[in-house]
């Protein structure tokens, strides 16, 4: 029994020890890096009466440092203020664009198109955006999340603490757009 149990030792030292080939490389990886995130605010959204639409371009390349793939997910969220929890702290309070509102009027809702260049962010709406309130397009802070298409899958995109968790990033980046 004893020369069984020696045996099955070294032939597990012998395993352990061989090498074989190496495998075929990976794919390059974001210097590991899972996504990013930067806050661009305050954003000054203008108004154009021809389409009826209010609008503001943040240039990826004006604000960050690091390459956006066509691959990529991008995603915005938009500040809704500050939530007062039961103990007296307080925290800020992110909604995923689209975004919608039903004042007396009609219907808007917050919007944005993406290529790896810029996105865009619109209001749009179903009567004459031309008197909306200021509150909704002066002075916007959004939050912008990168997430490299492989890191997109299975994430809950609507829930910003889930994606943040996610991407533990180091810190965000805040940028100031000039209108």
């Amino acid at each position: 029994m004893k020369k069984i149990l020696a045996l099955v030792l070294v032939s597990a030292l012998v395993f352990v020890s061989c090498e074989g080939d190496q495998g075929p490389p990976g794919q390059d990886g974001l210097d590991g890096l899972n996504g990013h995130i930067f806050e661009a605010g305050p954003v000054d959204l203008s108004y154009d009466p021809a389409t009826n639409l209010y609008s503001a371009i943040i240039n990826f390349a004006d604000e960050t440092d690091f390459e956006i793939l066509d691959t990529d997910a991008v995603l915005v969220y938009r500040l809704q203020g500050s939530v007062e929890f039961n103990d007296g702290t307080t925290a800020d309070s992110w909604a995923l664009l689209p975004l919608t509102y039903t004042p007396d009027e009609g219907t808007f809702y917050y919007t944005f198109e993406h290529n790896y260049i810029d996105t865009e962010i619109f209001i749009d709406g179903n009567f004459d955006l031309s008197g909306l309130a200021s509150e909704y397009t002066q002075d916007q802070i959004f939050r912008i999340v990168i997430i490299p298409n492989p890191d997109a899958q299975g994430l809950n995109v609507s829930n910003f603490d889930e994606v943040l968790k996610a991407l533990n990033p180091e810190q965000i980046k805040q940028i100031e757009i000039k209108n």
